[in-house]
């Protein structure tokens, strides 16, 4: 009886190292397709100055598009994960 149950044991293990192997293909592929696109995101940072920081500031009401952005980097950078109320373009400048 506790040979069945091994055995038993022994096939949902398998099913399961399985699916975990599956799973890990599958992760392994997301990544392989995701760092280009952080490889370039991260040059696209690094192309940034002071200078390009402050063009952006004096922008008065800029599209909606770089309000998003300001929006997402403060949310990114908020200290202990906590989500700000004040995600305005007048918060993404002084966040700047």
């Amino acid at each position: 009886e506790a040979v069945e149950s091994s055995r038993g044991d022994e096939e949902a293990c398998a099913a399961m190292q399985s699916d975990v192997m599956a799973f890990q293909l599958e992760c392994e592929t997301d990544l392989k397709a995701a760092e280009p696109v952080i490889a370039e995101a991260e040059a696209a940072l690094n192309s940034l100055d002071k200078k390009s920081l402050g063009e952006l500031k004096s922008f008065g009401s800029p599209a909606a598009e770089v309000v998003q952005v300001a929006s997402a980097c403060i949310i990114l950078t908020a200290p202990g994960g906590k989500i700000p109320k004040d995600l305005s373009w007048n918060a993404g400048k002084k966040m700047m």
